[in-house]
């Protein structure tokens, strides 16, 4: 190679890791539940999860993905840090009155509590941390519920691994309500769990132990509603534990689209935001394939800076060409002469630009 061309070669190299690194940082994220944040509290494995089951992945920064969502689908909500609109709430009731599966995953009992009253389900996240000092994963915050209902949704989950999550608040139902509109508990705890209420770690005289709810369903028109009072058992390191994985699938199977709802969500990395717009404009996504063919095509006419180098010497040359009498073969031999270090193959591919611009030129 020709050794004029390492400082070229030196800045194409530099522009390609600056734009990557600003790339990456761009379209990564460490907020918890992230699709692109790969970290042990990030929701990254969890979309692939729901791809390997045969849904199509949508992940949303607004309800609007609930409209037009497929009868067959599933939507998650995770832990939502402030509350749905009116019309947000109309959205997503209408999305599972038409048989829609909505998992709300949250350990807040607030925004999540408000999202459950809109939609007229009856089961409450506790907000308590649940603790329990013999099944547990490691330590008493992280509990395992042992306790799995025979309901066939859950048929082949064996427990559910929570990380510092809460209860369920399921109210008592009167002989008047029917059976098909009760709130249905998923998964209890073990007996030796407690709620730590004042937080300190440790099993009090007034704290009881007992087996709690901490993952029901209800139904809501055609569609459910499942309750879970942790959002981490689908975090990539949450999915590892036993029975998480598999209540992922459970609540999830057959769908044909997964909703995956940030919209109540810290922000995500910005170049999700710009694919999300793109994806959604077919002008838009016409526009940068012909823009990419384009630069594509010129890129591949490009002359090298050796070639510049060449055409300059030409033109400065004592060749007799004021007729523009100069042949293909005299253009190849001139560059040859300029440089012999180049292979047979650049020295057509020179002679040709050359050639190409003398014709332009004239």
């Amino acid at each position: 190679m020709d050794w004029s061309e390492y400082p070229r070669f030196a800045l194409i190299a530099l522009l390609v890791l600056t734009n990557l690194g600003l790339v990456v940082a761009m379209s990564t994220s460490s907020v918890a539940y992230g699709p692109y944040n790969s970290g042990w509290d990030g929701g990254s494995d969890l979309r692939t999860a729901v791809q390997a089951d045969g849904a199509d992945a949508t992940i949303s920064t607004g309800t609007e993905a609930y409209v037009n969502a497929e009868t067959a689908s599933v939507a998650f909500v995770f832990s939502p840090v402030s509350a749905y609109s009116p019309t947000d709430i109309s959205r997503i009731r209408q999305f599972v009155s038409r048989g829609g599966t909505l998992v709300v995953a949250s350990e807040r009992a607030g925004p999540a509590n408000d999202l459950l009253d809109g939609l007229d389900v009856d089961t409450r996240v506790n907000g308590t941390t649940l603790r329990d000092d013999r099944n547990n994963y490691r330590n008493a915050s992280l509990p395992r519920a042992t306790n799995v209902s025979d309901e066939p949704l859950v048929d082949d989950v064996d427990a559910l691994t929570l990380n510092r999550g809460t209860v369920l608040d399921i109210p008592e139902q009167t002989v008047t309500t029917a059976p098909e509109e009760r709130p249905r508990v998923l998964v209890r705890s073990s007996s030796t769990a407690y709620l730590d209420r004042n937080e300190n770690g440790t099993l009090d005289d007034d704290e009881q132990i007992q087996s709690y709810p901490v993952a029901a369903a209800e139904s809501v028109g055609s569609g459910r509603v499942i309750v879970v009072s942790d959002a981490s058992v689908v975090t990539n390191a949450m999915l590892e534990q036993e029975g998480n994985a598999a209540f992922t699938r459970a609540v999830s199977q057959n769908a044909t689209t997964a909703v995956l709802d940030y919209s109540q969500r810290p922000p995500l990395p910005p170049l999700t935001y710009a694919l999300l717009g793109v994806r959604s404009i077919p002008a838009v996504q016409v526009l940068l394939a012909v823009m990419t063919l384009g630069g594509i095509a010129v890129w591949a006419r490009r002359p090298s800076l050796g070639d510049f180098e060449t055409l300059q010497a030409l033109r400065d040359s004592d060749e007799p060409d004021t007729d523009g009498q100069l042949t293909e073969s005299d253009i190849a031999a001139f560059v040859r002469e300029q440089h012999p270090e180049w292979d047979p193959e650049r020295v057509e591919r020179v002679s040709q630009h050359i050639i190409r611009q003398r014709k332009e030129t004239e």
